[in-house]
């Protein structure tokens, strides 16, 4: 008797059940990896995070973001079952950049960490560094030397040039870790909130900045994006992340000027929200 019924119930929802099977599959094949380059320019409101995914499906995750505002980005970027972050980048301690690594930390597997790791008082640097050592992820203090290669995608470290693990900055902007993102003859620029000053210092020892991509530093403030810099890293495009009618007027008429004069083609998560490069 209990399987006449149970027979009955499948052969009047046979359709519905067909249908859920079949659109499942479809949503888990489009969600697979495809073999391309992606980076993803999260819209994480006044703040910075980037997700690239390589050919080969590894993830690297530089800066979350205020709040928890990048959980719902890597839900929406990332393949369903995937919750491994195999290279996690802190540029530097400010809020606006760390707040949201740490939900990361708790919810993903995440197996490499790099970061300046510089004195900085506050309590989302305080809680990111705990929850570091609570992961147990494998740690890199960052300098020029402190590269990854992951086959297909190669992450070289510029700046800082030197291990400043343990200093103090006046502005810890300055001590953002600055990075070209190298997929066969493609790149993309990333260089937290670095400011002209920093920028005139990598520009002066690097001869090859140049990049298809710029991560606009510093949102678009006034105090990033000099001439020389652009010059030297010569982007066809520029992503600018900021919050929508932020408080300090990001990004700037003097940057937009800038990249307009060298005819660089710009995105903002504020106005386009995500926004996704592929390769």
């Amino acid at each position: 008797m209990v399987f006449v019924k149970i027979f009955k119930w499948l052969k009047k929802y046979a359709f519905q059940i067909v249908f859920i099977g079949a659109m499942s599959c479809v949503i888990f094949v489009l969600d697979l990896p495809d073999g391309r380059f992606h980076a993803y320019f999260l819209d994480v409101g006044q703040g910075d995070s980037l997700l690239i995914q390589t050919p080969g499906n590894k993830h690297i995750l530089i800066d979350g973001g205020p709040k928890d505002y990048v959980m719902q980005e890597l839900g929406d970027s990332m393949f369903f079952f995937d919750r491994t972050i195999d290279l996690m980048v802190l540029t530097h301690p400010h809020s606006d950049h760390v707040s949201g690594l740490i939900s990361v930390l708790k919810d993903y597997n995440v197996k490499r960490v790099m970061a300046t790791f510089v004195i900085y008082k506050s309590d989302g640097y305080a809680n990111f560094l705990k929850a570091v050592k609570e992961e147990g992820a494998e740690i890199f203090v960052a300098d020029s030397k402190t590269d990854f290669d992951f086959g297909d995608v190669f992450v070289d470290t510029l700046y800082p040039f030197s291990k400043i693990n343990g200093q103090t900055f006046k502005d810890a902007n300055d001590s953002s870790i600055a990075m070209r993102i190298i997929y066969g003859d493609k790149s993309i620029f990333v260089g937290g909130d670095i400011g002209k000053s920093v920028e005139e210092k990598i520009v002066a020892k690097y001869k090859d900045l140049k990049s298809d991509v710029l991560k606009v530093s510093h949102h678009g403030s006034k105090n990033s994006s000099s001439d020389v810099f652009l010059k030297a890293v010569s982007p066809k495009i520029a992503i600018i992340s900021c919050g929508k009618n932020n408080s300090y007027g990001f990004p700037t008429d003097i940057v937009l000027g800038v990249l307009k004069k060298y005819d660089v083609k710009i995105y903002r998560t504020d106005l386009d929200s995500k926004v996704e490069i592929v390769f």
